[in-house]
């Protein structure tokens, strides 16, 4: 079956309620362009002038390797994607900007990252104006691992910043300031000072003991322990002083009364212990070390007495 071509010359205001013959072609002389008709469709169906094509504007959909839909009337299936600056030889600035942009403060914007079309991560200002980054392992549960206040560029982590087992913990308890707690899962938890060579690091932390101790890496030794519920102990090579204080020392004070056994190299203050020449009673106070199962004084290794 032939169809006969027909020509006709009208303005756009005419041509767009227009219904032609199957076949027939316009020329719309308002936007100089041919309009081709169906026979059925009113307006017809205006061909694409080279503007159009080269400056596209209103677009309604667009799908690049797939089809877009009105629920996603921008889509794109493809390999790779690239977004660059327009240089300044081209006229350009050489700065590239991405701009998103939301209504208000309580609505989202973000990009949501999926695998198997399940998400797994989102970044945005998700229902207010921080910064937030989401996580998930189901796509439907959902857990906000860092949050940047847009005010005071405060950094909030809600949950552990490692694993299960070994974290570092914000954690607020009643009555007292938040806390930052560090859990070592059952082994060491400390924290490590180095120039980048670990190997002359130092550190600062809990063993699983429960000592809280300081680890010198280059002498391979730990020269302050605090044991629980227990004494200091500072250790040192035997050329070196264990302790250097630059103030007075103040040991612990105790009456004869109340000195308790102690055990070897313990030094303490005693309060009415007698000197050498001070007689039944009438004790000053000495200084004393506890060696051969007796607290003795310092200046002549008499045990001590009241």
């Amino acid at each position: 079956m032939s169809i006969r071509l027909q020509l006709l010359r009208e303005a756009w205001d005419f041509l767009r309620t227009f219904t032609g013959r199957a076949g027939e072609v316009v020329v719309d002389t308002t936007n100089n362009r041919l309009v081709v008709h169906d026979g059925a469709t009113a307006g017809g169906f205006p061909a694409a002038k080279l503007s159009d094509l080269t400056a596209p504007q209103n677009l309604t959909r667009l799908g690049i390797g797939t089809t877009a839909d009105a629920a996603t009337p921008f889509a794109a299936k493809l390999d790779a994607a690239l977004w660059t600056a327009l240089t300044k030889a081209e006229g350009g600035s050489g700065d590239l900007r991405y701009t998103l942009n939301k209504e208000a403060a309580g609505n989202t914007l973000s990009l949501l990252f999926q695998s198997g079309w399940s998400g797994r991560a989102e970044i945005g200002l998700s229902g207010d104006d921080d910064l937030h980054l989401k996580v998930s392992s189901d796509g439907t549960a959902w857990t906000e691992a860092l949050r940047i206040d847009r005010k005071t560029a405060a950094v909030t982590v809600p949950g552990p910043l490692v694993g299960a087992a070994a974290s570092l913990t914000n954690l607020a308890l009643s009555g007292t300031p938040d806390q930052l707690v560090i859990n070592g899962g059952g082994n060491f938890a400390s924290i490590a000072f180095t120039d980048g060579n670990l190997s002359s690091k130092w550190s600062f932390g809990r063993d699983p003991s429960g000592a809280l101790m300081i680890y010198d890496a280059v002498g391979g030794r730990n020269p302050i322990v605090l044991a629980p519920n227990g004494p200091v102990a500072f250790s040192a090579p035997i050329t070196a002083r264990s302790a250097s204080f630059g103030g007075a020392l103040g040991l612990g004070s105790f009456t004869v009364a109340t000195l308790q056994a102690g055990s070897a190299g313990q030094v303490v203050f005693v309060s009415d212990g007698r000197k050498v020449l001070e007689g039944a009673g009438s004790g000053s106070g000495v200084m004393t070390c506890y060696s051969n199962g007796a607290w003795r004084r310092l200046s002549d290794d008499a045990a001590v007495m009241g």
